[in-house]
């Protein structure tokens, strides 16, 4: 089954953080709209709209039903969204015969309890080896979302660089709360669509995944 991607960005629209564009995009849709307000996005329901900061500026990133709900909001937004870029992507999901190079840029890997079994775990090897566990879970979950019946051992993924950027601070049912970032190069047999967010937070701009 072939799917549809939409990745929209606004060149001329004033600095918003990805947070506050998707309080005004459900403040335009009253609120009503689950796929728009992605209040579940990290559990087995993958957030198919996406808020994120490209360059400095608003964009949003949308799958399948997901492109619908966010072209249902797009004539009501500000003035200054009124110019905009869209690239559509069909994506077919699968293995592939040779291995796919993705970076994944500002990515959060860690629940609570990951976290805690980082900071226990000293040896640099071993910690590198729990975030490709990790990551090789988040990619096995989308798919599995995609209604593959799949498991992590099904999968070939390797990560090529691992580099620890600055802690970040996510917003959420009011309170802040601090996630180790990382930018990651990675290998995978598995086919992703372009501008895939992979983690923690990737309906507020972090986790973006590219093909190299």
């Amino acid at each position: 089954m072939t799917h549809q991607t939409l990745s929209i960005r606004f060149p001329k629209a004033p600095d918003i953080s990805p947070d506050d564009l998707r309080k005004l995009v459900n403040g335009l849709a009253n609120g009503s709209h689950p796929l728009l307000h992605n209040h579940r996005e990290d559990e087995l329901d993958y957030p198919l709209v996406q808020y994120r900061d490209i360059a400095g500026k608003p964009a949003i990133w949308a799958m399948d039903e997901g492109i619908d709900a966010v072209m249902g909001i797009l004539e009501q937004l500000p003035n200054g969204f009124k110019v905009k870029t869209g690239q559509e992507e069909d994506f077919t999901p699968g293995k592939s015969i040779n291995v796919i190079k993705y970076k994944c840029e500002s990515y959060l890997p860690f629940n609570e309890d990951n976290y805690a079994k980082w900071k226990a775990e000293k040896a640099l090897r071993k910690r590198i080896d729990l975030v490709e566990g990790i990551l090789r879970d988040h990619v096995v979950n989308f798919y599995q979302y995609l209604g593959f019946e799949m498991y992590s051992r099904d999968i070939n993924l390797y990560l090529h660089t691992l580099d620890r950027k600055a802690s970040v601070d996510v917003h959420g049912s009011g309170q802040s709360m601090k996630f180790l970032c990382f930018e990651t190069i990675f290998f995978t047999d598995l086919a992703l669509p372009v501008g895939l967010g992979l983690g923690k937070a990737k309906a507020k701009g972090h986790g973006i995944t590219l093909p190299m």
